[in-house]
């Protein structure tokens, strides 16, 4: 049967009031066009369920700062998250991430594989959102992408500190710790939202790669200028192979 003669069944009096109302079959716009209607018409056919009105504080955190968006570390958000959670305040960059129920292990805690990978995730957004910025596009191509004097992950560390459970919203701080010739020290810090515990740490050493000629590589100049923009405690021990250990800022 035709939807149109679905329609014209149900009288309008048996339909809910806070119900949306159905577009005709006429007005949907083809694939690929815009809507002949203007912004403001379309805009009040629009029904958002009341369901969707009462959101945890959890989801509204998650929705403001997503993943996938870029955050400077001046956003108001970023203040804030700094204001509410002391213990990521020497952290330039904060990575807000929701923890899923899959995320948990057998014992119902948040698993240390998706913590290690969080990790990776936090460095990675250091990168896309403050260190990128100032690249040229030849030395972006290379630090970021990879196809020149890139970066490897020589070696990491994961310390679990407190338990996280399901539903929770992780707060993923990363900063430059140090920096040599040829490498450089990280610290990520993950903080549970919902407690304002500090869940995990973790360090990662990075070496620098030349790819095309498949060997190690000094520390570009214009990456170090950049963290030195956006970092006010880094060590810089220049040329030195002495081995260096973490300075954890007090939780």
């Amino acid at each position: 049967m035709p939807l149109h003669i679905c329609q014209r069944t149900i009288p309008r009096a048996a339909a809910r009031a806070d119900a949306p109302s159905l577009l005709p079959l006429s007005t949907v716009p083809p694939l690929g066009f815009a809507h002949p209607r203007s912004s403001a018409a379309a805009s009040r056919r629009i029904h958002t369920p009341p369901r969707l009105a009462h959101r945890s504080s959890q989801q509204r955190l998650w929705s403001s700062s997503s993943a996938t968006t870029e955050q400077p570390a001046s956003d108001p958000l970023h203040q804030r998250l700094r204001r509410d959670h002391p213990s990521l305040d020497r952290f330039p960059s904060i990575l807000v991430l929701p923890l899923h129920w899959g995320d948990q292990d057998a014992s119902g805690t948040a698993s240390p594989v998706m913590i290690y990978r969080h990790f990776e995730s936090g460095r990675l957004h250091y990168f896309n959102e403050l260190i990128a910025p100032h690249l040229t596009p030849a030395t972006h191509t290379g630090f970021i992408l990879g196809r020149g004097i890139g970066r490897i992950l020589k070696s990491s560390t994961l310390e679990l500190l407190n338990p996280c459970t399901y539903p929770d919203t992780l707060l993923i701080g990363t900063r430059t710790d140090w920096v040599q010739q040829d490498r450089f020290g990280q610290q990520v810090r993950t903080v549970s939202a919902r407690t304002g515990k500090v869940v995990a740490e973790g360090t990662a050493t990075i070496v620098c790669f030349d790819h095309k000629h498949q060997r190690k590589a000094d520390v570009p100049g214009e990456v170090l200028e950049a963290m030195r923009r956006v970092e006010s405690n880094l060590r810089d021990f220049g040329a030195t192979r002495d081995v260096l250990k973490p300075s954890f800022s007090p939780i």
